[in-house]
């Protein structure tokens, strides 16, 4: 089973069986250079990391980063949305989420 989350579920709990997937999806305009990055607990694994475009209907929108994790254990998803080459402390956004196991 796969869970999905986004950026109203920052600062949430959610539930996911272990073993199973735990979708991250991120709005991000990869143009203005910030992206996001995660620091995952170990029982965390990244299974997939990509862009998603945005709508055909709206051009030149911000699309989307998804992050697919294998849920081993309970732990905690944390992501910041900066620019790499900036100190770590300049932080445009933060976004956390308690994974717990059932």
């Amino acid at each position: 089973m796969t869970v999905r989350v986004g950026l109203d579920d920052g600062g949430s709990t959610v539930v996911v069986s272990s073993g199973d997937t735990l979708e991250v999806v991120l709005p991000q305009n990869a143009s203005t250079g910030y992206r996001w990055e995660l620091e995952l607990a170990d029982g965390l694994t990244v299974v997939e990391d990509r862009h998603l475009p945005p709508s055909p209907e709206r051009p030149g929108a911000a699309g989307c980063r998804l992050f697919v994790l294998r849920v081993h254990e309970p732990g905690i998803l944390r992501a910041r949305l900066r620019r790499p080459w900036e100190p770590v402390e300049a932080v445009a956004q933060s976004y956390t989420v308690c994974v717990r196991t059932a």
